[in-house]
Formats: C-alpha cells, structure tokens, sequence
C-alpha cells in the first residue's frame, strides 16, 4: 500500500467494529512506511457521514462528533493530498473517549502509554474480578447455569421486527435479571479509570450441549450519574439516583 490511508471507525458500529481496528493494525505491521492514520469515533456504522454525531440511542457525546470529524479530519485529508495544499497535520490516531465526551489524539494506536491490566476470577469470594494479584494457578471450582436455547438472552428491550442498532447505548441491567447469565463485578474504582486498546478474553468452560456460544460483555457501573444528566448535589437527596450499566464492549465466542 503505497497511497494515504485514513481509516474510520464507529465505537458503537454494531455492523464492523472488527474490520477499522483490524485495517488499520495490518496495514501499520505490513506496510510500515505508509502513511496511515486512524480514527474512531462515538458513532454507528457510517455515523460520521450521515449525521451530526450528536446522539446514539440514550448516549448524548455533547456536540456535534460526525461534524467536527468532516471539518477537522477528513477534510483537511483530502485536501492537503488532492489539492496539494498546506493541510493540517494530523495526528496518527484521533480517537473518540466515550464517557468523558471528548476527542484524543496519539502517535500510536494503542496508545505508547497505555498499560495491560488483568482481571482475573477471584478466589476468595464468588462472582468477583479482582486485578489486584497475579494469579497462577486456576482456583478449583466453577460457576454454572442453564441454558435454554428455546429461550435465549435478548440483546435489547427493544420490541421490533428489524435490527436494534442503538442497543450498544442501552441500559444493560436486562441482561443481569437472567437466571442464565452470569455476572462478575470488579471493586469500586475510585478514580476514573479509561480502556484503551484491544481487550481479550479467555474461558475455560464445558457444556453438556453440543454447540454453544458465550457471550461476553465488559460493563461500566455508573454510580448514579445519567448519560447526559447532571448529578443531584442536593445534600438531602440520594447523590446517586441510577444504577446505569453502560455497555463498553461485547463479543461471541464460539464454542
């Protein structure tokens, strides 16, 4: 690949979040002198074409994403290479940090300063993650429960014939009434704490079924601050009035 590439990409793209991360991460380890820049934002697949980028669903990212994206990115892209003219210099990944509304920008993707952080089951207590240990050696054990592919977990609340593209922005507190869905939690964090980069996950599972699928969902707990709402600072009220679980990532793996 020897022309610019400007890769995007939708954090909430229900349809190919896969293919940007992937494009772009091949073409950086096949053809290390392209020029090749990345970016993703807060949108659905094709979101920073179509429309202002202001809202998805129940997430409200504070302005105008997919018009500031037009005007400071793909813009001056094309027109520094097409027209020759002096352009912007632009970073080599404009990246989109959901929660905190607002665009960053990197000289690598994953961020140079990013560290990896494991969480692993923990032992002492059932339905636990903990990230404050190295764990060596697989706690005896299991976790188990029952499926009923008659019966399967929904994606969304939604009630619709069609696909449910917003359901990423949903509340996922659905999911956690199942009786067929298991749910870890981490302690409470303190302090903000950002995800950046590739997440993995391994299982160690079996079923008595012949097939099966597991899906696996990274969830952020808000302690009671709305997408888009400001917290109650009314000391005789609850400063915590929702329990929002906001979905950061989710993925199938086959079994």
């Amino acid at each position: 690949i020897t022309a610019s590439v400007l890769v995007v990409g939708g954090w909430f793209d229900t349809e190919d979040l896969y293919g940007p991360l992937e494009t772009y991460r091949a073409i950086e380890a096949q053809n290390p002198n392209a020029d090749n820049r990345l970016v993703m934002g807060p949108w659905y697949h094709g979101q920073w074409n179509r429309d202002d980028g202001v809202q998805l669903g129940d997430a409200d990212f504070g302005f105008a994403t997919g018009q500031w994206y037009r005007d400071e990115v793909q813009f001056p892209f094309f027109e520094s290479l097409l027209k020759d003219a002096p352009g912007r210099s632009l970073a080599e990944a404009t990246v989109f940090e959901t929660g905190a509304n607002r665009w960053r920008q990197f000289d690598s993707w994953p961020p140079s300063a990013a560290q990896p952080v494991t969480f692993h089951f923990a032992t002492d207590s059932a339905l636990k993650l903990d990230s404050d240990k190295e764990q060596t050696d697989a706690p005896d054990g299991f976790d188990e429960y029952i499926s009923d592919p008659a019966k399967p977990v929904p994606y969304t609340l939604e009630i619709t014939p069609n696909w449910a593209r917003n359901y990423v922005t949903e509340d996922q507190c659905f999911a956690a009434w199942r009786p067929d869905v298991l749910v870890y939690r981490s302690k409470v964090f303190e302090q903000d704490f950002t995800i950046a980069g590739p997440t993995e996950v391994e299982l160690w599972v079996s079923t008595s079924a012949g097939d099966a699928d597991w899906v696996v969902k990274i969830i952020d707990q808000y302690p009671g601050e709305p997408i888009g709402g400001a917290r109650n600072t009314d000391p005789n009220a609850n400063p915590y009035p929702s329990d929002r679980q906001q979905l950061v990532r989710a993925g199938v793996l086959r079994g």
